[in-house]
């Protein structure tokens, strides 16, 4: 007699290899009994990736997912810590928000850099009875300081964490707080500021910025 908590955990397990082989998500997260949200690269026909990308989908047919949403950044170049890294990966069942640290790499002698470049956060909205959209960004360093400040070798890893209606987010040297129902910022943090070891290191900021 097959037991069904084996059988569920295979008919799960059959449900992630296929949704990991068509779209090549690097990380899926179930958000009810039958939906998963999935976090990866989007990608041309030529295989080429061109965003990050989040989907849902419904597993209700083990053998045969169904994408029924999905938002792509725009820049070709972004990705997202929480790709790889868990716990950087922070969804609010109660709001239906998605939380993840986000990293948008240009070159700093580009003429576009400005308006490129970003790392930082983004609230989504992840509501499965309407379109996915983004709620507003948090960025954690601006481009200028980004590809010409000198920052310590210590970094804080991606993390963003929601009490009393704020969330705060942690990336790189800075921390920040913002009011998560309006995104009016409260405070800062730059863990750099007047370090006693600022002129022994001087390195760049934690997301890769390109020099020509």
């Amino acid at each position: 007699m097959c037991n069904p908590m084996l059988q569920r955990i295979r008919n799960i397990a059959h449900s992630y290899f296929h949704i990991h082989i068509i779209i090549m998500k690097n990380y899926l997260h179930p958000i009810g009994d039958n939906l998963i949200l999935a976090l990866g690269q989007n990608t041309t026909e030529q295989g080429r990736n061109s965003g990050l990308q989040i989907s849902l989908f419904n597993v209700s047919n083990f053998s045969d997912p169904v994408r029924t949403n999905q938002y792509v950044e725009d820049a070709s170049r972004s990705t997202s810590d929480a790709q790889f890294d868990h716990k950087a990966f922070r969804y609010l069942p109660e709001s239906k928000l998605l939380i993840l640290p986000l990293s948008i790499p240009s070159f700093c002698g580009a003429s576009d850099y400005q308006s490129k470049f970003f790392d930082g956060f983004v609230v989504y909205d992840v509501d499965e009875t309407r379109d996915f959209t983004k709620k507003f960004n948090i960025s954690h360093v601006g481009p200028k300081n980004a590809c010409h400040g000198c920052w310590s070798r210590d970094e804080l890893p991606s993390r963003s964490m929601v009490y009393d209606g704020n969330v705060m987010t942690l990336k790189g040297h800075t921390v920040l707080s913002h009011v998560l129902s309006n995104e009016t910022f409260r405070w800062d943090m730059n863990l750099d500021k007047n370090s006693e070891n600022q002129n022994a290191f001087c390195l760049p900021w934690r997301t890769p910025v390109f020099s020509f």
